[in-house]
């Protein structure tokens, strides 16, 4: 009930602060503690002291056990002995309770180094071997290290060599098949503490040496300090003294940057008995005082016990003997407060010594006495200790041998009683079958005899219904046949009725054209009646794009759409492109850019109006949706022959569930306002082209940011030693010989008229007329067949300026 109220409270405590941080960033801090205390030992007590205050909610006992380990030590490490002995005691009774072992293992192990400071030997023994058999099974190798260390050290303080040589010994071998940073420098320490006080000084410095490597890469600076005071020390007992006390300097500055009183004192100490061997005595009397300022302050017993015994040998050197007896008397004092026959042997030795020189041999001789017996009880005791250890461990061995022989037995009584389940489930698994089984083969053959008087009248619908099947397929066939051949008459005529309203439509549209272009050259015209005749202008020529789009897409749903591949002049064919869109662009305010390649190739094989009409539909389609921003048209080359085309706008964007759908006939996306100025055959048409000519149209787009069009097309570049020059503006025109002045007016009046049908019959009858004239008629056949009323116009005017100026 007690320790529970401890535990208790010892929560209470912990908890009484609001928490900074969540469990888990709490946490991992802890965890970190540990190593910090190696680093800078008053930065992680003033850390650990903030953790311990803020633990936060949901914390369980086994946190809280670390929280109070790590504060212990840090508490210990700067020398505050008696806060770390509560922190630590705490700490054990919370992970005992909790059945925490790592949590007793480091309260134990922070127990012991606090009972080597307080002078309490015996704490020692309890701690030490505390931490290590709670140890035993758990896989912590820092806690595990330092274990070892612990109980090797205080083997060696009770005389028993053996035991401390093995603890190393192991401990050695096992840091080094897991080479934990932390473990592999208690190891390296402990070895070299042992080949240091068996005299092996060479051995001694090459463990500190390797000790002294490990602790700096981890960054340990507390444990750097102890390998360089051990470095030099037997660096001194090798020869190199000056070396030596240069490291032990060293190992001095790092426990001031690290913060420990403890380990300023054991350097201090170290380097003052080095100074005092080579007789620089003020020097080290000056260190000696420092070292008891320290240990006094902090109240470290063990400390002060071995700087009165030096600083008293360096009297006696001295010749002060009435001081050396003063710091002997004071260290035997200390000793009978520590308590433990050999710190009180050693002590009334050091005090023999001291009177046998002062001449007061009497006094000298009850010292050695009492030295003499003091070293017979220490015998005694720790034949006694040795004794005990023994009947522990053959006690354990026992116990563990009796719980192995009844975990067999366990074992395989566990295995019998699987094997005769397993029998058992096994009998009755194979009986269930049985019935199973039968009840199914039963079910079976009822069903069997159902199934077959069921299948004899299926079979005999089947025939009758197969029958009916076969004269039904015999009419059906006769039925789609016919079906189809009407639907292909169907399609054919509406291919016709379109080809041939379209040829209907154009003839009147092109009068009408034409017309206007006359009209629009009467300079006296009022403004209104140019703006009309313009109004008639725009929306014949919208007409006539409208109706080429039917007629392709005639040409395209009956399968007549065929290329004509010829020679095009790539840099001209585009800037043309670019410089009709351009204007369109700048009617609406809007910029337009256009990129090409700097190797594009001079010329290539492609059908020249159906890229151009392909180009130009998505282009109008960029400008008609693009009211902000602007247009740009890139071209890429990629040898030998392939070309990418961009087309790129800043507009109103396509919803990513119609972008599947703008390519097919009549289908518009965008406003309502948009819609109505077109047909939805654009991308269709232009869509159509590319796929005939090897390509396919990719497109992506957001809404409210744009749209990227873009095809690539494989064509054949035409070498720059075969590219015919590239043609003027009337195509042709220098193989061309016009007709007479008075052919050209007539000519000229039915270009501006634009009456297709009068235009071939005028150009068969300048063939007629002269052999000559037959190219030219030629030509305005074939852009009459097209219905190319601008090219006829401007071909026409050029001759027949010609035949004027003539």
């Amino acid at each position: 009930m007690t320790r529970h109220l401890l535990v208790f409270f010892a929560c209470l405590v912990l908890t009484s602060a609001a928490p900074a941080l969540t469990l888990d960033a709490w946490r991992g801090e802890v965890q970190k503690m540990r190593l910090l205390t190696e680093r800078n030992v008053p930065e992680a007590y003033q850390h650990a002291k903030q953790l311990a205050d803020d633990v936060p909610p949901g914390a369980t006992p086994t946190d809280r056990a670390r929280a109070l380990n790590a504060l212990a030590r840090a508490e210990i490490y700067v020398a505050r002995t008696e806060e770390g002995q509560v922190h630590a005691g705490q700490a054990l009774q919370i992970a005992t309770w909790a059945h925490d072992r790592a949590g007793q293992a480091e309260a134990y192990l922070n127990l012991s180094v606090n009972a080597v400071f307080r002078g309490r030997v015996d704490d020692i023994v309890t701690y030490s071997l505390g931490s290590m058999t709670v140890l035993e099974g758990l896989d912590r190798r820092d806690l595990q290290g330092e274990a070892m260390l612990r109980t090797a050290m205080m083997y060696r303080r009770i005389g028993q060599f053996d035991e401390s040589v093995t603890l190393c010994m192991r401990e050695m071998e096992t840091a080094r098949r897991f080479a934990d940073p932390l473990e592999l420098t208690y190891a390296r320490q402990c070895m070299a503490i042992s080949y240091d006080q068996s005299g092996r000084h060479k051995e001694a410095l090459e463990h500190y040496s390797k000790m002294y490597e490990a602790a700096h890469g981890a960054g340990l600076q507390l444990n750097e300090g102890y390998a360089l005071v051990g470095i030099g020390t037997a660096k001194c007992e090798l020869g190199d003294v000056r070396e030596g006390e240069m490291l032990i300097r060293g190992g001095i500055d790092m426990f001031r940057k690290a913060g420990a009183p403890t380990g300023l004192g054991l350097g201090l100490t170290v380097l003052a008995d080095r100074l005092r061997k080579r007789h620089a005595m003020a020097e080290a009397m000056a260190l000696y005082d420092q070292v008891e300022t320290i240990y006094k302050e902090h109240h470290i017993r063990i400390g002060l016990w071995f700087v009165y015994n030096s600083r008293s040998k360096a009297y006696e050197q001295l010749g002060q003997l009435a001081n050396a007896a003063a710091d002997a008397e004071r260290a035997y004092q200390v000793a009978r407060e520590i308590n433990f026959p050999v710190y009180l042997s050693d002590s009334a030795r050091r005090l023999a010594g001291v009177y046998a020189a002062r001449g007061e041999f009497r006094r000298a001789y009850q010292l050695s006495v009492e030295a003499a017996d003091m070293g017979a009880k220490g015998t005694v005791d720790k034949s006694g200790a040795r004794m005990l250890e023994l009947a522990q461990r053959y006690e354990t061995e026992s116990k563990r041998r009796a719980i192995e022989e009844l975990a067999r037995r366990n074992e395989q009584q566990a295995f019998e009683l699987r094997q005769r389940e397993l029998k058992q489930r096994w009998m009755w698994t194979v009986l269930g079958a049985c019935v199973v089984f039968l009840a199914g083969t039963t079910y079976f053959l009822v069903r069997l005899r159902k199934s077959h008087r069921m299948v004899s009248a299926t079979n005999q619908r089947l025939r009758q219904s197969q029958a009916e099947l076969q004269e039904l397929n015999g009419s059906l066939e006769e039925r789609v046949e016919a079906r189809t051949k009407e639907l292909q008459r169907v399609a054919r005529q509406r291919s016709e009725f379109l080809t041939q309203m379209s040829h209907e439509l154009r003839t009147p549209l092109n009068a009408v054209l034409g017309y206007a272009q006359l009209l629009q050259r009467d300079a006296v015209l009022p403004p209104e009646q140019a703006a009309g005749l313009q109004v008639i202008q725009k929306s014949g020529e919208q007409l006539m794009t409208l109706i080429d789009d039917f007629l392709d897409s005639a040409k395209i749903d009956a399968g007549k759409l065929a290329l004509a591949p010829s020679e095009v002049h790539l840099p001209e064919f585009l800037h043309t492109i670019a410089n009709m869109v351009r204007v369109k662009a700048e009617r609406k305010q809007i910029a337009f850019h256009y990129e090409p390649a700097p190797d594009l190739p001079a010329a290539v094989r492609a059908d020249e109006q159906r890229l151009r009409q392909a180009l130009l539909n998505l282009l109008s389609n960029a400008v008609k949706f693009t009211d902000h921003g602007g247009v740009t048209l890139r071209v890429r080359f990629t040898p030998p022959g392939r070309l990418l085309f961009e087309v790129e706008d800043t507009g109103i964007g396509i919803r990513s569930e119609q972008i599947d759908t703008i390519f097919e006939p009549f289908e518009q996306v965008g406003d309502a306002q948009r819609r109505l100025g077109g047909t939805g055959l654009g991308l269709f048409i232009a869509g159509q082209f590319v796929h005939l000519m090897g390509g396919e149209i990719h497109v992506e787009s957001r809404v409210d940011q744009g749209s990227r069009f873009w095809f690539e097309l494989d064509l054949p570049v035409i070498d720059a030693a075969h590219i015919a020059l590239p043609p003027l503006p009337a195509p042709a025109g220098d193989n061309l010989v016009a007709p007479p002045a008075a052919e050209m007016d007539l000519l000229y009046r039915l270009a501006m008229v634009g009456n297709m049908s009068d235009i071939v019959e005028q150009a068969r009858h300048l063939a007629s007329l002269d052999a000559r004239y037959q190219p030219f008629a030629d030509r305005l056949v074939e852009l009459a067949g097209s219905y190319q009323s601008k090219a006829i116009l401007a071909l026409v005017e050029r001759f027949h300026e010609d035949v004027n100026a003539s």
